[in-house]
């Protein structure tokens, strides 16, 4: 048993000779958080603490002894969400649990004593890790872990809430994985976009700025039928953008990877219901297109959303999009909510952002609407 005041890290080291157990460079030594806390003399007594009224308050409402309560509230930044013997708080360490990590397990019951987390769990497992490493004569890491209970579910996770020598949170701020990797990262490279909306011309102009080897465009329509803007399109020529007009994908070929395109050229016909004339693939027109890459900015269909949701009450129009009501963006079923192109059809990301947020606006009026009937019945 592992008691205030013991030395940790001498513990450890011991018990890796007597069990004659190897160390070698670039291991990684895990510690339970519990012994840390109880030989740093984390314990806390109840029985000491003078809950106040927020915690009395609290207590009741979620039946937990309110001393327990002020020991979960003196250890945390903010209260997140609560319910019957639930409670949720962000630690002031940072992390989100229930009950700040506060345990009553695995310690003497014969006292009303709790168990905190470490103070500074970065600095407990650099003391055990610097000790380790001096002794062993390895570049070890060390992580302090913790076993929370999964909030508002059953279940358990293991979770680091410590580390010395080693790299637990990487910053990908700014970074696009498959950009890094090269997927998407079209320098170098001969890129072909298939489409002519405003998403189509996003693509072959930032294809430009990424200093692809060549850019090309195919559209299955001429110039003047184009739904993209004509000054997008304009500056995509200037900066060297090759637009293959009247022109369709028809197979892709490469082994592994794309290596060209087979496409058909295409001819205008009959107008089609929107007016606009229906292309028509050209018989034995068709002709190459080395590529690297390639990417489909293509326009979209919805899917059959009341039989994807399994709610054939949910009403759409007669294109498949959502209809909500104008103001609140409610569907009508009652809580649900709908935004962006699934309710407009096929629009700018501009568009959706401003309509989620709305919506967002919404939901948020909705639900304090909720709370509020259920304070008024209480």
């Amino acid at each position: 048993m592992i008691e205030p005041g013991d030395d940790l890290a001498s513990i450890i080291y011991n018990n890796i000779i007597d069990n004659n157990i190897k160390i070698d460079d670039g291991d990684v030594i895990a510690v339970a958080q519990k012994v840390i806390s109880k030989s740093e003399n984390r314990y806390r007594s109840l029985d000491e603490i003078v809950p106040s009224e927020d915690a009395k308050e609290l207590a009741n409402q979620i039946d937990k002894d309110p001393q327990f309560v002020q020991a979960v509230l003196d250890e945390s930044a903010k209260v997140l969400r609560y319910r019957h013997n639930v409670l949720i708080v962000e630690h002031k360490l940072g992390f989100v649990h229930a009950n700040a990590g506060i345990d009553r397990s695995n310690i003497n019951q014969t006292t009303n004593k709790v168990l905190l987390l470490p103070k500074d769990p970065d600095a407990s497992a650099g003391q055990i890790g610097n000790f380790l490493s001096d002794k062993l004569k390895k570049n070890i890491s060390v992580i302090v872990t913790d076993t929370m209970g999964r909030p508002f579910r059953n279940g358990i996770v293991g979770f680091a809430i410590g580390s010395f020598n080693l790299e637990v949170i990487r910053d990908e701020r700014g970074k696009v994985d498959l950009f890094d990797k090269g997927i998407l990262n079209a320098e170098g490279k001969d890129v072909v976009v298939i489409g002519g909306g405003d998403t189509a011309m996003d693509c072959v102009r930032t294809s430009v700025r990424q200093k692809a080897n060549s850019v090309k465009c195919l559209y299955r329509r001429d110039k003047d039928n184009m739904p993209g803007s004509a000054r997008e399109v304009a500056n995509a020529e200037e900066e060297g953008v090759e637009f293959v007009w009247l022109s369709s994908p028809k197979e892709f070929r490469g082994k592994n990877k794309i290596e060209k395109l087979i496409v058909d050229q295409i001819q205008l016909g009959d107008p089609d219901d929107s007016g606009r004339r229906r292309p028509e693939i050209k018989q034995g027109s068709e002709f190459e297109i080395k590529a690297d890459m390639v990417i489909k900015a293509l326009g979209f269909d919805p899917e059959n959303l009341p039989l994807l949701f399994e709610a054939q009450e949910l009403q759409v129009t007669k294109w498949g999009t959502i209809k909500t009501d104008f103001d609140t963006m409610e569907t009508n079923i009652k809580g649900v909510f709908a935004a962006g192109d699934i309710v407009r059809g096929a629009s700018l990301v501009v568009w959706a952002i401003k309509d989620g947020r709305d919506a967002a606006l919404s939901i948020k009026s909705y639900l304090e609407n909720i709370e509020l009937k259920k304070s008024k019945v209480a």
